[in-house]
C-alpha cells in the first residue's frame, strides 16, 4: 500500500492516542519541565488531535524511564512514544544487569499505526494506563525529543477528541 497523508484508524486506536494525549498533558504538568520541551509536547499534542490526518513535518518523540538498583544489579524499564507523518507508535522496553551474570534487554512496539500500510497492536492499552503512573511514582526521568521540521498549523481545524471536565 502507498503511504498517504490520513492514517486507516481503528477504533481501538483512539485509545492508544489518548492515552499518549493524556501522558503528554501529564509531562507539561511536571515542575521541572522546561519550555523548549513544553513546545515540543504541544506539538506532539497537535498532531496527535489531527489523527487520522497526517501532520506534515512533525515528528516528536517523548519518553518515561525510570532506573533503580546499585552497581551489582539495576533496572531500566521505558515507556516511548513517537508522533511524526508516517507514524504513531507507544513502545516499552528495558534492561536487567546483573554484576556476575551480565545484561539483558528488551523493547517491543506496543502499539504501532502507520499511513503505508503497516499496522502493530499487541498489548492491551489498560496495561499501559497502569504502569504509567507506578513510574512517575517511582522518581521517571522524562525525555523530550523534537526533531520537526516547518508545520503548516491548521488553526480552524475540527478536533476529533471531545474532551470533558475528568482530562484535565
Amino acid at each position: 500500500m502507498c503511504e498517504n497523508n490520513k492514517f486507516d484508524l481503528q477504533d481501538e486506536d483512539y485509545c492508544a492516542i489518548l492515552v499518549a494525549m493524556n501522558t503528554a498533558r501529564r509531562l507539561i504538568r511536571c515542575p521541572r519541565i522546561k519550555p523548549l520541551q513544553i513546545i515540543a509536547l504541544g506539538k506532539a499534542l497537535y498532531a496527535l488531535e489531527r489523527l487520522p490526518e497526517s501532520t506534515s513535518g512533525i515528528d516528536v518523540e517523548f519518553s518515561i524511564t525510570c532506573r533503580t538498583g546499585d552497581e551489582n544489579f539495576h533496572e531500566m524499564v521505558y515507556i516511548d512514544f513517537i508522533i511524526n507523518e508516517k507514524f504513531f507508535e507507544i513502545s516499552k522496553g528495558g534492561s536487567v544487569c546483573e554484576r556476575s551474570i551480565g545484561c539483558d534487554s528488551y523493547s517491543w512496539n506496543i502499539w504501532y499505526i502507520s499511513n503505508y500500510g503497516y499496522d502493530e497492536r499487541t498489548m492491551e492499552l489498560y496495561h499501559l494506563e497502569d504502569m504509567l503512573p507506578e513510574y512517575f511514582n517511582m522518581g521517571a526521568k522524562i525525555n523530550i525529543d523534537d526533531r520537526s521540521g516547518d508545520i503548516d498549523y491548521d488553526y480552524d481545524y475540527d478536533y476529533n477528541f471531545v474532551y470533558d471536565e475528568d482530562d484535565f
